[in-house]
């Protein structure tokens, strides 16, 4: 039995059966030949472009094999296609030049791992769009991206994960954080798909925070705007000096002045008698000691009185 190792193009593929119809590039058409047979895994085959009778972009290419019994087994599916022009009307096979690159194989390093999909052709262009790519480093490190590496997931050897992406959308059961087109970052709490508690980040360095429930903040120490003071809550002391109230406490030693200098009249009419013993001793007072009384009913503080 003799074999020849020959290249052709896929025609149909039918995802049923894993099998494709490929045409070689000497006119030879085969049907009904298995991939899932002959291939471990290959990604699903990109399909012709034609244009009336007329072939403009083709399939996926194949390598093959076959013998001299026209059994024909592929040995490789390759995920990229090429530019010809070919009037299968015409019994004449022109001659062609091509060239099968894909800038993921860039990546590689020998015995590495890549799997990208194949795609779809651009109607416009002509052109195939490859695919989203997944790579397996021989360092323990993976990339998993779409086709233009827009948005990314990246595992490295030292159990991190990067993220890459314009635009971050993650949904969990009741959870989400995604970023609108103004940039803000939104993370929310959802009951029944409604948000009950919500953070978000906007570029302009605002931080808002809502919540239709209670809020909780705890820590062994609480600090706002780079606070040194102690926030006040309802019945901690209230002192007040000299130095808060000037006037007040003015008016209040002048009192005390006038009390202690008042001449007081005697029970005898004409008879002036001295200054009351209790006065005479009696200092003016230099601080007034009171607690705050009323506070807010719906934000509530702790910590200890400093």
């Amino acid at each position: 039995m003799q074999s020849s190792l020959k290249l052709g193009y896929i025609l149909k593929y039918n995802p049923k059966t894993v099998t494709a119809d490929i045409k070689s590039f000497d006119g030879a058409t085969y049907t009904d030949v298995s991939l899932s047979s002959s291939l471990a895994v290959f990604a699903t085959p990109v399909l012709p472009v034609t244009s009336g009778n007329k072939l403009v972009k083709s399939g996926s290419i194949v390598l093959y094999i076959k013998d001299t019994d026209t059994d024909v087994l592929i040995i490789k599916l390759l995920n990229d296609d090429l530019d010809i022009s070919v009037n299968d009307s015409e019994p004449s096979i022109r001659p062609f030049n091509g060239e099968l690159s894909d800038p993921a194989l860039g990546l590689l390093e020998d015995g590495e791992l890549l799997l990208q999909s194949p795609g779809v052709i651009d109607p416009q262009l002509l052109q195939r769009v490859p695919g989203a790519l997944i790579v397996l480093k021989n360092d323990g490190q993976m990339l998993l991206s779409n086709s233009n590496n827009s948005a990314s997931i990246y595992f490295d050897d030292n159990s991190k994960i990067n993220i890459s992406c314009i635009a971050v959308d993650i949904n969990g059961k009741s959870t989400r954080m995604y970023e609108d087109d103004d940039g803000t970052l939104h993370l929310e709490s959802l009951v029944e798909n409604a948000s009950v508690s919500k953070i978000d980040l906007n570029l302009d360095g605002t931080l808002s925070i809502e919540s239709n429930s209670a809020m909780s903040i705890e820590g062994s120490s609480v600090n706002i705007n780079s606070g040194t003071k102690g926030a006040a809550r309802v019945d901690d002391e209230v002192k007040s000096t000299s130095v808060e109230d000037s006037a007040f406490w003015l008016n209040l030693q002048q009192l005390y002045l006038l009390l202690a200098s008042h001449v007081h009249i005697s029970a005898a009419p004409g008879s002036p008698s001295s200054i009351a013993a209790t006065l005479a001793v009696i200092q003016a007072p230099t601080t007034l000691t009171g607690k705050i009384t009323k506070g807010s009913e719906d934000v509530k503080i702790g910590g200890e009185s400093t």
